[in-house]
Parts: C-alpha cells; structure tokens; sequence
C-alpha cells in the first residue's frame, strides 16, 4: 500500500478543530433554532377552556376533557392563522381585512365574523388610565343615512309574457319608447294579446332566455325631495302636518320607489333614537299607512324585514315609552306586526325566529313585565295556531313567572295586565270557570 497515499488521507491536528469546531456552531445553531420554534405558537391552556365553559353555564369540566378542548383549539386557531397568512400572501398584500378570515372560516366550515366588516376606517382614541383604545362615537343623520340606496332584489317565479306586435310603423316605434317595469311578484295573467305573442314563441319550440333585471336605480330629485320631506313631518313634524303627510302615504300610487326609504327612516329611528310617545306613534302610523296602500308592494325589498325588527322591539323592548301609554304602543305594534306578516309575505324563516325570540322573553323572569305584555299580545295577534302549538304548553311555566314577578309591589299593575292579556287570548277556546282557575294565584 502507499504510505503516501495514507499520510494524505490521514487527518491533521488543525483540521479535527476545525470539524470540532464547525459540530459545537451546528449544535449552537440546531439550540437557538429549538428555542425559537419553541415559542413559534402559543396554546391555549386547560384552565382558559375552564372558565370559558362556566361563562355559557357548563361546570365541572374534567382535566382531561379541558385538555383535549385545549389542544384542539391551539390547533384550529394555529391552521386558521397560517391559512390567514397563506390567503394574504397570495393576494400580495401586508394587511389582514375581514373578508379574508371569513374567506378562511367558510372553508373551514366553521361561522363567519359579523359586524367588523365597515366600508369606512374606523377611528380609535387611546385612553392612557385604562390604557385601552375606544372607537370614536359620531353624530349620525338618519334622514340621511334612510336616504342611501340599498339594491336588493328577489327573483321571481319564471314566466312567459307577451306584447302586442303591431304592424303600423308609427305605432311600433312608439312601443319601443315605452319601457316595461321587471316584476319580481310572480306570474301574471296574460291578456288577449299577449297570448298570441306567447303562443308565437312556444311555436318556435325555443324559449327565450330570461332577461336580466337592471339594477335599482336612484329615484328621481323630486321623489327625494318628497321624501326628505316627509320624513322630517314624521320625525319632528306638527299633527296637523303629520295627517295630511299619512293620508297621502295611503293613498298615493306613485311612491313605490320611495317605500324601501320610509321603512329605513322607521327601522333606524327604532334603533338610533330615544323613544318617547310622539315619535314612536308617528312610526307606527307610517308603518300602517304603508300597509293599507294598495299600490305598493315591498315584499322583496330587505328594508320589509328590517320594519319588522324595529316593530318587534317596540313591541318587547324593557324600556319604556316616555311621556305615553307604553303599553297601548305595545299593543298597537304588536297587532302591526302581524299584519305586515301577512300583508307583505313575511319569510317562515323569519316568522319562527320572531314566535322563538316571543317565547324566550315570557319565559325569562329578570326581564321588564312591559315586555312579557308585548310578547303575549303578539303572541295572541300571531292567530289561534300559535297560541296552540307554541303558547299552551309552556302557560304553566309561565304562570310560575308571574308569581315570582307578584311578590314585588311595584309589578302588581304589570301583573295584572299581563293576566288580562293571557284571558284575552284564551277567551275563545276556554270557558271563563277554567280561566279563572288557570289564573289563580
């Protein structure tokens, strides 16, 4: 064998230091790598999963189970994160919106965010003794902010419908100049000749493809003045002024744009301003105005289901009604709110979250007895098919409630109109013997 070739590949005293040296910087390195990825992710301890079972009611929550909810939850919330950061870089942006974590949860099947998507910046201000930062709170205009328009349409049911065809010329081009509203209502009857149209095109043995409906458009500067106008009357406006204002409401044909915009004015004076007996009679009546207009028919419109909200509230709201009778209101809005339910074609959907929002309030005992009233009237303007399947079978829960609610003499009065609501209600089905006896305290 070569010495040579031995002496070469035998290492020398420089080198092994050098490869100690470059084994104890990986070593060095390998720690520090260790050590960062160690405090990468943070969890979510046992005892947090704890205390947030006792704040839904849920005690007694073994280790185990707090554990095992624990590094489910460090988990979810560590995907949801890099999918977050996944979503931002493909997008090629360094800021995180709203609509990316909701992009996020909705792959995940998992509920989406509401109320933090604006389409303008919100404001903070830094508090230094709390040290917390608040939004900055602003004066809003709701005559204003009901004027805004809001494009919400409801597709109909698909049918066929003709138009004259006539020969003359002159008389064509006149059709032409006149433009057809899109109807969103259904199906309507055909008229003579329209049936010769339709049957021309089933003939053909195609059928045309349904025409796009246009966008909403701003009603005309007159319309929003007429509204702005109206609008002020019904807010602050005179009684005398406030008459004539109604009665055109109720009779004029040509408000139909306008509708969508009194129900804001309604729904956003419910939610933003201080209720007092004036205001909250002059909603009412442009709410049953509106009803009683035969020309007008807002059943696909999203402002209908935002009038029925702000009903239920006066109808169930525990504040009451200043410088008024509260529950005469209440009663008015409840009986209101049963007829917009049928009159505008409420969704079911819908329906059953006003009679289980109704339930949740007479059966919760720590709520005002003004509101127990409301939800029983509505209870009772909802129909006879309510108040058996929903009503009668929690009455006896109900009637221990209000005897709780007796023992303070301050809700004796209350009490006792709650009791006469209830007898209203039962007055046509059960006999007046029985009644006395299910009210009996």
């Amino acid at each position: 064998m070569d010495r040579t070739k031995i002496k070469k590949d035998t290492p020398t005293k420089s080198t092994s230091i050098k490869t100690e040296k470059l084994i104890y910087d990986k070593k060095i390195t390998d720690k520090k790598d260790g050590d960062q990825n160690a405090k990468k992710y943070l969890v979510i301890s046992p005892d947090s999963i704890s205390s947030m079972a006792e704040t839904i009611g849920i005690a007694d929550l073994s280790e185990e189970v707090c554990s095992a909810l624990a590094e489910d939850v460090s988990y979810k919330l560590r995907e949801i994160i890099h999918n977050c950061s996944v979503l931002v870089h493909n997008n090629k942006r360094r800021k995180l919106l709203t609509e990316d974590v909701n992009r996020v949860l909705q792959v995940s099947n998992a509920p989406t965010v509401y109320g933090h998507s604006v389409a303008h910046e919100v404001d903070f201000t830094y508090i230094p003794k709390a040290e917390v930062f608040v939004e900055n709170d602003s004066e809003i205009d709701i005559v204003a902010m009901s004027s805004v328009i809001t494009a919400f349409t409801k597709s109909g049911e698909e049918y066929v419908k003709g138009c004259w065809l006539s020969p003359d010329p002159v008389e064509s081009s006149v059709t032409k100049d006149v433009k057809e509203e899109p109807s969103t209502s259904g199906p309507e009857t055909p008229s003579a000749g329209s049936s010769t149209a339709t049957s021309t095109a089933a003939s053909s043995g195609a059928a045309r493809p349904p025409t796009p409906q246009p966008a909403l458009l701003k009603p005309p500067s007159h319309f929003i003045n007429y509204y702005l106008q109206l609008a002020r009357v019904v807010i602050g406006g005179s009684e005398p002024h406030l008459r004539v204002a109604l009665t055109d409401l109720r009779t004029n044909s040509k408000i139909r744009p306008l509708v969508p915009y009194f129900l804001n004015l309604v729904a956003l004076s419910v939610n933003k301003l201080q209720r007092n007996g004036r205001l909250t009679d002059a909603l009412l009546r442009t709410v049953e105005a509106l009803v009683d207009n035969p020309h007008v028919d807002p059943s696909s419109q999203l402002a209908v289901n935002r009038a029925v909200n702000a009903l239920l509230v006066v109808a169930i709201e525990p504040k009451a009604a200043k410088n008024s009778d509260d529950l005469l209101l209440r009663k008015r809005a409840a009986y209101l709110l049963a007829k917009v339910l049928i009159c505008w074609s409420i969704e079911l959907k819908q329906q059953m979250d006003i009679v289980r929002q109704l339930l949740q309030t007479v059966l919760d005992g720590s709520i005002s007895l003004k509101s127990h009233y409301g939800a029983v009237v509505c209870l009772t303007a909802l129909g006879q098919r309510t108040l058996d399947s929903y009503f009668w079978p929690i009455l006896e829960r109900y009637i221990n409630v209000l005897r709780d609610h007796k023992t303070s003499p301050a809700d004796a009065q209350d009490v006792e109109s709650v009791k006469g609501a209830i007898m209203v209600s039962n007055i046509l089905i059960v006999p007046p013997t029985d009644i006395q006896a299910t009210m009996r305290f």
